[in-house]
C-alpha cells in the first residue's frame, strides 16, 4: 500500500510540473488552430467566451467571482483578446481543479 500512495504522489507531482512547464501544452494553448482560437472566433463577446472555457476545461460553469476575475482580466489587456484568452486557458489548466481531478 505505502509504494501505491508513493506512486500517486510521484504522478502528481510530476503531473503538476508539466503542466507548469510543459511546453506541450504552451503549444496546444497558443496554436492557430487550438481550441481558445477556436473559442474566440465563436465568441465574440466574453461572458459566454468564459463559459465555454470552462465548460470545456473544467466540464463546469465559472463562478460569478472566477468571471468576473476572467472579465477584469480580459479588459486589462485591452486589445489583445488572444493573448488574454490564453493566459486565463494557462491559469486554468494550472489550477487547483485541474490538479485535484486529474
Amino acid at each position: 500500500m505505502y509504494l501505491i500512495h508513493r506512486y500517486i504522489l510521484f504522478l502528481r507531482v510530476n503531473y503538476g510540473s508539466v503542466l507548469i512547464n510543459g511546453n506541450s501544452l504552451l503549444r496546444r494553448v497558443t496554436a492557430p488552430n487550438s481550441r481558445v482560437a477556436q473559442l474566440l472566433a465563436k465568441h465574440p463577446t466574453d461572458d459566454p467566451l468564459i463559459e465555454d472555457l470552462y465548460l470545456w476545461s473544467l466540464c463546469r460553469r465559472p463562478t460569478a467571482k472566477e468571471i468576473e476575475v476572467a472579465k477584469l482580466h480580459v479588459q486589462s489587456y485591452g486589445t489583445d483578446r488572444t493573448s488574454a484568452i490564453q493566459d486565463l486557458m494557462w491559469a486554468i489548466f494550472n489550477s487547483r481543479d485541474i490538479v485535484l481531478v486529474h
